[in-house]
């Protein structure tokens, strides 16, 4: 019962110590005059030894005013202002629920709910009080209710601050994470005994406290080094496999937390770490090779850093795992739970250096090319590495785990502790006469390729050019008939005469960017042949008897390509009437003909070669009358002889000449004069008793002694003197006949 006067109020402190913590108290009484004192309100708090964890003062996020007749959301946090009130005679029940908990999911239990409610009433007519009840189904169920004030006393007139609940009140319910985060609800129901008189609600906040999952490191399960890190030769960055300065190195590792937290894995330089308050943990002494960021309990990680930068061939590395946590914790380290290629250390590959490149072209086809290198590798792995050193034929170089030329390949290659070379000699010493395109690299036995010097220089290969060349006993000489070499033309030329010759050209006889390496006849410089009697030897000066020089309408056969070096020639020509007989019956028996070829290519670089064999020139026996091929006596009397007559032999092939004479008797008509009365002689003026007497047979010989024939315009002749004797007895009449004169081959002692 509110009294009528003014009270006073007494305010009287009281401490009590206990065992599990302080007991503050105030008692409030109020004192009226005339009457007994009454207890109108009595606060008491007292702290336990906190739970470990809170969630702090959460106000609801909505509200349902139920029965009340007001019923504010907006500001519950604060005491400031009514924000629920009932003015009316009725128990109103009203609804606070969407509180924005948060307690972590792995929380071990929920130890007490503190509901704070700042609340009073209008008038002490009201008798009023609050019953606060708790549901973990969302409004399904709720907890006993609990009375503010608390026992039988009702609401004071002004702002009183009430803890309903505490640290270690569950409320007679054993709560969930779950229940609190996802489906709590309060629920406020009021009570009010005067019309018109009111509940009012300033503040509604509640505290939820929980103790906290026990925080234990992550257990690194596995982590080892990513085969991918290295050159593809091998497992793992290892001595024998290490990664290449510059590229990437991968760790992948799986870590597992017991209480489910995100987790690090950081790679370390040294066996060292320091935790951070939910951050990424960081490496002591030398620093981190990598720390990612996080993923889930039982999730595989993979660190991913450059290498560039890495001078050590062997770098340590040391990994652990590292929760995300405010009290954060990390695995032991962990040094690899691989086979050794993939543990710790990590190798890190250094390109090898290469400075200076060169090589000793030019050179002939059928040299060795030297291409040379300084270069090294410093780095000392298991052994030192080795340096490869490639010379190709295409601006085109393949590095890694196959390193080598692309495109058409190499010239060459070679590997050698530093400094190496290689060569070149072609198989069959074929190379056109041009410079080669030719680039040079080096790597080292991991595939590793140099990147500073003359990398990648261009260093040519120049090919001289070499005189075409003829095998000696690839020459050969021949008529038309393919024989020994015969004359057929009287007093003039004889064709069809071939010198033929195999031409090898070590440029090819192909010529670059196509056509023929070979000087043809239409060249100004082209290949040629002479053809000699051996006597007077190759460099004969020309001679119609026994010099032929540049026999130039050389005709060449077909060329394979590049990569042929042999193309077949033959020289066609003619030869004079006088061209000097070899043969056994001629003045130079013991020799024959012989040809020298003289081939040439497009760069009038030539050569020549006399063939091996010769040939025989057979004697060629040709002849003719130049004058008086009618013999006219005149007229003769009997018993007379007549005046001289005269026949003219010209020798027209390559021999000397005598006569063989014969005939048939003259007659006219009835009448005979015996050839017999016909003599001749080579010497004019002769007597008739004196000559050779002409027969009808055997035909009798007359050594005319006519010379072979030197000078194709002039024939060499010979003269016949010629008398007839007329019987004195002969009728007389005109008389004729026929006189044969054959030539023959003289001893060669008369020719010249």
């Amino acid at each position: 019962m509110k009294a009528c006067q003014e009270a006073k109020k007494i305010i009287i402190p009281i401490t009590i110590l206990t065992m599990v913590g302080l007991l503050f108290g105030t008692i409030f009484v109020e004192q009226g005059f005339g009457q007994g004192r009454q207890l109108i309100f009595q606060e008491a708090r007292q702290w336990q030894i906190a739970a470990d964890a809170d969630t702090g003062a959460i106000a609801p996020g909505a509200v349902d005013a139920g029965d009340w007749s007001v019923w504010e959301v907006a500001d519950f946090a604060s005491d400031d202002d009514d924000k629920a009130s009932d003015c009316d005679l009725s128990d109103p029940a009203g609804y606070l629920y969407s509180f924005p908990f948060n307690v972590p999911a792995d929380a071990q239990s929920i130890d007490g709910i503190l509901v704070k409610i700042v609340a009073r009433e209008d008038n002490v007519t009201v008798n009023g009080y609050l019953n606060t009840s708790l549901s973990w189904d969302n409004g399904t169920s709720y907890t006993a209710a609990k009375r503010t004030p608390p026992g039988t006393g009702e609401l004071p007139t002004i702002d009183t601050a009430y803890d309903v609940g505490g640290a270690a009140d569950n409320w007679g319910h054993t709560w969930t994470v779950d229940e609190i985060n996802n489906n709590f609800k309060a629920r406020v129901v009021g009570h009010n005994e005067k019309a018109a008189k009111c509940l009012e609600i300033d503040q509604f906040v509640v505290t939820v406290y929980y103790t906290p999952a026990v925080n234990n490191p992550p257990t690194l399960d596995a982590v080892v080094e990513n085969p991918t890190s290295a050159d593809g030769q091998g497992v793992g960055s290892t001595a024998g496999n290490p990664t290449n300065q510059g590229d990437n190195i991968t760790w992948q590792g799986t870590a597992s937390d017991a209480n489910g937290d995100y987790w690090y894995l950081a790679i370390c330089k040294e066996n060292s770490i320091s935790t951070t308050s939910l951050a990424a943990p960081t490496c002591g002494g030398a620093g981190a090779w990598i720390v990612t960021a996080t993923t889930t309990s039982g999730a595989q990680q993979t660190a991913t850093t450059s290498t560039s930068g890495v001078s050590a061939t062997s770098s340590a590395w040391y990994a652990f795992a590292c929760d995300y946590n405010t009290d954060q914790l990390c695995s032991a380290s962990s040094q690899g739970t691989g086979d050794a290629a993939q543990n710790s250390p990590f190798c890190t590959n250094h390109r090898p250096s290469f400075t200076i490149q060169s090589n000793d072209s030019p050179l002939d086809p059928n040299e060795t090319i030297i291409w040379s290198s300084t270069s090294s590798d410093s780095d000392l792995f298991l052994v030192a590495d080795w340096i490869g050193f490639y010379a190709c034929k295409e601006n085109n170089f393949a590095t890694g785990a196959s390193p080598g030329c692309g495109g058409t390949g190499e010239w060459c290659s070679a590997t050698s502790a530093s400094n190496p070379t290689c060569t070149y000699d072609d198989a069959d010493n074929i190379m056109q006469d041009k410079s080669y395109d030719t680039w040079v690299f080096v790597v080292d036995n991991h595939g590793f390729d140099a990147s500073d010097g003359v990398q990648g220089a261009e260093s040519d290969y120049v090919v001289n050019n070499v005189a075409p060349t003829v095998g000696a006993a690839d020459i050969s000489l021949a008529d038309s008939g393919g024989g020994n070499l015969d004359l057929t033309v009287p007093e003039g030329q004889t064709t069809g005469f071939k010198v033929s010759a195999t031409i090898v050209d070590n440029n090819s006889c192909e010529a670059d960017g196509g056509g023929s390496e070979i000087a043809t006849s239409s060249d100004a410089s082209r290949t040629k042949a002479w053809v000699y009697r051996s006597g007077v030897g190759a460099s004969c000066s020309a001679n119609a008897n026994n010099c032929y020089l540049n026999l130039a309408e050389c005709n060449l056969g077909p060329c394979g390509g590049s990569s042929d070096s042999d193309v077949t020639t033959t020289c066609a020509f003619s030869m004079w009437y006088v061209a000097d007989p070899t043969d056994s019956t001629s003045y130079y028996p013991a020799e024959t003909w012989k040809a020298t070829v003289q081939p040439a290519d497009d760069d009038n670089a030539t050569s020549s070669t006399e063939g091996t064999t010769g040939n025989k020139m057979n004697s060629y026996l040709a002849y003719a009358l130049v004058t008086n091929t009618t013999l006219d006596y005149g007229t003769v009397g009997l018993g007379n002889t007549s005046s001289e007559a005269t026949t003219t032999v010209k020798a027209i092939g390559n021999v000397g000449l005598d006569n063989e004479i014969s005939g048939l008797n003259m007659t006219s008509g009835g009448n005979t004069i015996i050839i017999d009365q016909q003599h001749a002689s080579t010497t004019s003026g002769f007597a008739w008793s004196t000559g050779i007497t002409a027969t009808t047979t055997p035909a009798q010989e007359l050594e005319i002694d006519c010379k072979k024939t030197t000078a194709t315009n002039t024939a060499a002749t010979s003269s016949t003197y010629w008398l007839i004797k007329i019987p004195g007895t002969q009728a007389a009449g005109t008389y004729s006949g026929t006189n044969t004169i054959t030539g023959v081959t003289n001893e060669t002692s008369t020719w010249y």
